[in-house]
């Protein structure tokens, strides 16, 4: 069994890119405020916004309430989309 640390040390070798949030908590607050939702949900949509890139998420109401508006798509339409093709 790992360690916490032993875990995290094996996650920084695998080079996935991370992001400070300090940059976004602006931009998360305005979402938030906007669309009623979290910030910590937030976070997330402002690091879609920024980076140009979209939000895949599992939680269909995220994805329901700003996906007409925000970069987001919701994993089950993903999932229907390579099923059905």
């Amino acid at each position: 069994m790992q360690t916490a640390a032993e875990a995290g040390d094996w996650l920084q070798t695998l080079g996935i890119p991370t992001s400070s949030t300090k940059p976004l908590i602006g931009d998360a607050l305005a979402i938030a405020m906007t669309f009623r939702r979290t910030v910590y949900d937030a976070i997330y949509l402002a690091l879609a916004v920024t980076s140009g890139r979209p939000l895949l998420t599992a939680d269909e109401l995220v994805a329901n309430v700003v996906g007409t508006r925000l970069p987001v798509r919701w994993l089950g339409a993903v999932v229907r989309e390579r099923v059905v093709s």
